[in-house]
């Protein structure tokens, strides 16, 4: 565990803006060739430091405005899983995927940079002096002395979330035990004291009452009201989303799951209703009472931040400054625009890409994929509502509404289907659509032209260059190669153990590449004939939602939850890693290579520069270098099989015998003999193909798939290990 206190030197270098006033981006974000980011992102707190002032946490960091003229005071741009205020309202901590960040609000100072696994909660004491952080999966929970940043407490508990001190700073509430339990810790011990059960479904709300006299839990089915002392449940509600008490303790406002949208205020001892406010269009996510009880902030999936008047519930000012959860992106043919949409409302947004500006915004479906036509003129859209619309770009109205699939019945039963993927033919003429079936439209008329009938469902499309192919991804763990023009089945490419997700041709149209939970294989499109394989370990890599090649052939990206990577085509060498969001990311490259676009479920787009390659006669002449690999950890001949020491695979075997094989004598000793002989057969199978398959499939393969069954208990542990010794750089 590290912690340390930053010098005023150090401050300046980590963050350009310590003032915090105007725009501070982590330079970590920069480091990995962020150019821009777009949007603030999914709100999911709101701390309102007084009538004027309103503190957001969101999905690209934390803003502070003036709610006065709507205007940023500051704008901190950090990808954090979660945020705390101390109750003065003096500190402010963001948590991200490996670091804690305290800051002095007041002076502007950033206090410490604490390194630690990924916490997903954190609690400031009423006094300001501890900070607790929590995570989901992680067997130690930690608490820090606010002035040091030093840890001075862990506890040994693996799911620990919703951290909240008891107003006398004794008391510690947490859910725990896989999320039904809320429990009660002693502050000044660190011990379990109390455990309050009775909630069906996990819990995901925790706060006292201002006197710390009751406390309230929240799930999505109930909440329930407790009494502190004698542990006792006085009241069941409705599951909540949001909830705050009233300063003095006498008034709970929640928002309701089955609300819709509205905020209740209700009496704390008799659960009577007082007044519902109204005016939000989406679930409220966060609320916040002003100090005085007069004012209530409210944040919500509507993408905005309203404060309300308590005693007559009228709204009295809004902020407009935030964005929803993205699900597809797309540039335009030109690279001038980058459009974004999502599933959690029905808005389709056109960002500037040299300004960074939001220039249109179109209403209609929430829609879960876009595709720009090749002339730039319409952007298609599908939606999970089994509606494609097609949009006039310069205008943003709509052209054409096309009716995918309507509900069907199946084994007797009423199915209903909904559009995955739309994609345009390199000449514009056609549209595909993916759901249970293919669906070719043209695009002049809107008349449905082909069917290509697979057998399950389909989850991505994909056009070769030419435009006289057709591949799509299917839940039975295939990938079906078609014929455009006559609709006829070409080939199969099999050897999935899941359902593919996504697909993607090379820009000169030879390969095909194919994602899967477990594993992304490159095709020889011609011979149907496997090129490369890159396996996913199962829990040590999550499922490959997307991927897509560089527009001149060089680089594949994949994305794999938050985390982007990139890989040398031709060798199949990691290159690059990117990591800036705290939700699921789609991705697409600027049509001359230079920027690749993220968007994630956190509401952010980012711009990123995508890395130079090396001439292809340069990388002919790379080798492994086993003096620097023996630096940087051995696992020479995996190594060489996998193509980077950075590999999942590579980082896999390497735990296994740091953390298994050299405990015994024996298992040293093998060690030992192996790093004489494995750098000459290392070099030997860098050069030779057919060798290195061999390797793979007979060797390592088997090796890692029975590690993978033996650490199965154990894999949350190995995940965490192995991704933090990735980004450390320990290879």
């Amino acid at each position: 565990m590290i912690s340390r206190s930053l010098s005023s030197d150090e401050q300046d270098n980590l963050i350009p803006a310590f003032a915090l006033r105007g725009n501070v981006v982590f330079p970590d974000l920069m480091k990995q060739g962020m150019v821009k980011r777009l949007g603030r992102g999914v709100i999911r707190e709101v701390f309102l430091l007084d009538n004027d002032q309103v503190l957001v946490f969101a999905g690209g960091g934390a803003t502070l405005f003036d709610l006065r003229n709507r205007e940023t005071v500051w704008d901190i741009d950090y990808p954090a899983a979660c945020c705390a205020l101390s109750p003065d309202h003096t500190f402010l901590a963001l948590g991200g995927d490996l670091d804690i960040f305290i800051w002095n609000i007041r002076t502007g100072k950033l206090l410490h940079q604490i390194k630690r696994n990924r916490m997903h909660s954190l609690a400031f004491s009423p006094d300001g002096q501890i900070l607790a952080s929590g995570s989901r999966s992680g067997w130690k929970q930690l608490w820090w002395e606010v002035a040091s940043g030093q840890e001075f407490r862990e506890i040994e508990e693996y799911d620990m979330n919703c951290l909240c001190f008891s107003p006398d700073g004794k008391l510690l509430a947490s859910m725990g035990d896989w999320g039904k339990t809320v429990k009660l810790w002693e502050v000044a011990s660190g011990s379990e004291v109390r455990r309050l059960e009775g909630h069906k479904h996990r819990v995901d709300k925790v706060v006292f009452s201002p006197e710390g006299k009751f406390l309230v839990s929240g799930s999505w089915s109930e909440a329930i009201l407790w009494e502190v002392g004698s542990d006792q449940e006085l009241r069941r509600m409705e599951g909540i989303y949001s909830i705050a008490f009233s300063p003095d303790g006498q008034l709970l406002a929640s928002a309701d799951w089955d609300s819709l949208y509205k905020v209740r205020l209700c009496e704390v001892t008799s659960g009577t209703e007082v007044r519902q406010i109204k005016g939000h269009t989406d679930k409220v996510v966060t609320l916040a009472f002003s100090s005085d009880g007069q004012f209530l902030a409210s944040g919500s999936l509507d993408d905005t931040v309203r404060l309300w008047n308590v005693a007559s519930g009228l709204e009295i000012k809004r902020l407009e400054e935030h964005s929803s959860s993205i699900e597809s992106i797309a540039f335009s043919p030109d690279g001038r625009l980058l459009a974004s949409a999502g599933e959690d409302d029905k808005k389709i947004l056109l960002w500037e890409i040299e300004s960074g500006r939001e220039v249109g915004r179109m209403e209609g479906h929430k829609t879960y994929s876009l595709a720009f036509s090749p002339d730039g003129k319409f952007l298609a859209s599908g939606s999970l509502d089994n509606t494609l619309i097609l949009w006039d770009v310069a205008t943003h109205r709509e052209v054409r509404q096309l009716q995918g699939y309507p509900p069907g019945e199946k084994n007797g039963e009423r199915e209903y289907t909904y559009t995955v993927r739309v994609v345009f033919s390199p000449d514009g003429r056609l549209l595909a659509s993916g759901s249970d079936v293919v669906r070719l439209w043209e695009v002049a008329s809107g008349r449905e032209v082909r069917r290509l009938n697979g057998e399950e469902s389909v989850r991505c499309i994909a056009f070769s260059p030419n435009g006289k192919l057709l591949a799509s991804a299917h839940q039975d763990h295939k990938v079906t190669l078609w014929q455009v023009s006559s609709g006829r089945e070409v080939r199969q490419f099999e050897g999935y153990t899941h359902g593919v997700d996504s697909v993607a041709f090379s820009p000169d149209g030879k390969l095909l590449a194919a994602g899967s939970e477990e594993e992304t294989i490159l095709w020889d499109v011609a011979s149907g004939r496997e090129v490369r394989r890159m396996e996913g370990l199962g829990t040590l890599l999550p499922a490959i939602y997307s991927l897509a090649f560089s527009p001149d052939g060089q680089l594949l990206a994949f994305v794999k939850y938050e985390t982007v990577q990139l890989f040398e085509v031709a060798s199949g060498r990691e290159v690059g890693q990117i990591k800036g969001h705290t939700g699921t990311v789609s991705i697409a490259f600027s049509p001359d290579g230079l920027l690749l676009a993220t968007g994630s479920k956190d509401g952010v787009i980012r711009l990123w520069q995508v890395p130079s390659m090396p001439r292809a006669e340069e990388t002919n002449k790379q080798r492994i270098d086993t003096t620097k690999q023996e630096q940087k950890g051995g696992c020479f001949i995996a190594t060489a099989v996998y193509g980077s020491a950075s590999a999942q695979e590579v980082i896999l075997l390497r735990t296994f015998r740091d953390e298994i094989l050299t405990r015994s004598k024996t298992g040293r000793q093998f060690t030992k003999f192996y790093y004489r002989l494995s750098p000459s057969i290392a070099n030997l199978i860098a050069s030779r193909h057919v060798l290195k398959t061999t390797i793979r499939k007979l060797v390592l393969e088997p090796t890692i798939w029975l590690l993978k069954r033996i650490w199965l208990f154990n894999r949350h542990d190995l995940k965490a290990n192995s991704r933090k010794e990735a980004r450390n750089g320990k290879y």
